[in-house]
């Protein structure tokens, strides 16, 4: 397991640990690009088949907690109680709000008529990922 720690600066002036926990020593790139290829790791349990999925990075920021999953998909979980989940295989979202109400919308429906609600924790989600990614601060909107 490698953890890393990235301080950088908010829009507000003020700093944002990020801490970066790699489960499985694929480095922070990982979470853009799936290793193996696959879309989720295939770990045989006696049936030929089987699909394991699990938590291969974690990241604890100011606002939220993201997981990377092997199968690809992100969680990102929000310290004001909503999440979202992207799955990239289907391109869908999975909103869960305040009221732990679940709502899920395809990827161009939510983009094409965005909901003020999803479209501020996508964008947070995209810079987050975007840092990882990149090592630096300031997606491109």
């Amino acid at each position: 397991m490698v953890e890393q720690h990235k301080r950088s600066e908010s829009k507000d002036g003020k700093n944002d640990d990020i801490v970066v926990t790699d489960l499985d020593g694929g480095g922070i790139d990982a979470i853009a690009k799936p290793s193996g290829g696959g879309s989720g790791a295939n770990v045989n349990n006696g049936e030929e088949g089987d699909d394991l999925v699990y938590l291969k990075k974690w990241v604890r920021t100011r606002h939220a907690i993201l997981f990377r999953l092997s199968n690809r998909t992100v969680q990102v979980v929000f310290f004001d109680h909503t999440e979202v989940l992207l799955s990239s295989e289907a391109k869908l979202v999975t909103y869960v709000d305040k009221t732990r109400n679940r709502s899920t919308h395809s990827l161009s429906a939510v983009m094409k008529e965005p909901r003020a609600d999803i479209a501020k924790r996508l964008k947070y989600t995209k810079d987050i990922l975007y840092q990882l990614i990149t090592g630096t601060k300031g997606g491109k909107s």
